[in-house]
């Protein structure tokens, strides 16, 4: 990642008063009826409108998380 991007992701990042680094994820599922996605992660869980990935430098999406068949936004 070059240096400027890396240094706005670390800026933006430090602003985000829900953010949560290196939690171990457990299951992410799209809730139709209340529009959140429920997070289980660190044996916690979470309710959020949005939610994002992220594992390092290079693009690279894993199998297990494509889109849900029934969320308009992913």
């Amino acid at each position: 990642m070059h240096l400027t991007k890396h240094h706005y992701c670390h800026w933006a990042a430090e602003r985000l008063p829900n953010r949560r680094f290196g939690a171990k994820v457990g299951s992410v599922h799209w809730d139709t009826t209340e529009r959140l996605f429920e997070v289980t992660a660190d044996g916690r869980e979470f309710a959020a409108r949005n939610v994002v990935l992220g594992g390092g430098t290079e693009p690279y999406r894993r199998t297990a998380f494509t889109a849900p068949a029934d969320h308009p936004r992913v």
